[in-house]
């Protein structure tokens, strides 16, 4: 059964975290434990459940223009995301037995950015 969750806000890209870490060597452990933990809670306030391996991910990220390119939109938000559900306990491993495929679509939304996650068994179709 696939299973959905929402990330709201804009996240750090690969080159705001590059960026990031030229100033203090911390920056990225900072903002990969701050988004990491959130995507924690909303597994629990979603009240997601662990799934079994393998699994597709499906990412529809929502962006408020098109300023930034979608790999690095991309990058650096789906390994926060990932780890997050990794930490939440609703995917057992990030690793290759665990994850078989990633899709991701782009869209612009500027009222509400945020990261829309389907997970689908590999059984399921998507």
């Amino acid at each position: 059964m696939m299973q959905e969750l929402t990330v709201d806000g804009k996240m750090p890209d690969f080159n705001a975290i590059s960026n990031a870490m030229k100033g203090h060597w911390s920056a990225y452990s900072r903002e990969k434990r701050r988004w990491t933990d959130t995507v924690v809670w909303l597994c629990k306030e979603a009240q997601l459940r662990p799934v079994e391996a393998p699994v597709m991910l499906e990412f529809f990220w929502y962006a408020k223009d098109r300023r930034r390119d979608p790999d690095n939109i991309r990058s650096i938000g789906s390994k926060f995301i990932i780890d997050g559900l990794v930490k939440a306990q609703v995917l057992a491993d990030d690793g290759w037995r665990n994850i078989v495929a990633f899709k991701d679509y782009f869209e612009i939304d500027k009222e509400r950015p945020r990261c829309l996650v389907r997970i689908w068994p590999q059984e399921d179709d998507a």
